[in-house]
């Protein structure tokens, strides 16, 4: 440990790169807590940064507008009006192991493929919704899938990259599926509807 502690400290430019793990096992948001603490107290010495790896196209561009919207970037709880954080208590994973999630909207991501046993047995037992371009174990599993919109491809947009840089994409060919032309369009229509 004091070698790896030396390592950080005398670095150059140091990143920290972390997965979902990190909230999702013993400790939850405490192992958040102490790692943000010591990036805080390397970047005494040297810079220091963390950057979360991401595994779905633009989960960055979520995390960047969530942000922006709420004050944070992940696991937010809207449920009362207004947001509150509190990871590991507040994220999808934590919410489906505790059987507190009653219908799910999947957008563009296979959370049958990478969550725990118990969030999946979970998922099956409520109603659930996919908007994706591609089958899935998600799909599969879903009440009603919704076919998505290529961003970039099939609709103009902008998307992050693992390091927060925005990007812009201009779309290139038309909808396979001319019924949107975007998957914010889909969002909106449902918005609508409620």
């Amino acid at each position: 440990m004091k070698e790896l502690a030396g390592l950080l400290k005398w670095c150059e430019y140091g990143i920290i790169f972390i997965g979902l793990g990190l909230a999702n096992s013993l400790g939850k948001s405490y192992n958040l807590e102490a790692l943000y603490n010591l990036v805080k107290k390397l970047n005494n010495y040297t810079r220091m940064a963390i950057i979360p790896m991401r595994g779905h196209f633009n989960v960055a561009g979520f995390c960047q507008v969530l942000t922006w919207r709420s004050g944070y970037p992940f696991a937010v709880d809207y449920s009362r009006g207004y947001p509150r954080y509190n990871p590991g208590e507040t994220t999808l994973i934590d919410l489906l192991s505790e059987g507190e999630v009653d219908a799910m909207l999947s957008i563009a991501a296979d959370p049958v493929s990478h969550f725990p046993r118990k969030c999946i047995e979970q998922m099956a037992k409520i109603p659930l919704i996919a908007i994706d371009i591609v089958r899935t174990p998600t799909t599969e599993l879903s009440d009603l899938i919704i076919p998505g919109i290529v961003t970039g491809i099939e609709s103009n947009g902008t998307y992050f990259r693992m390091d927060n840089v925005p990007l812009t994409a201009k779309k290139i060919i038309e909808p396979e599926i001319d019924f949107v032309k975007s998957d914010e369009e889909i969002l909106r229509r449902i918005y609508q509807k409620l």
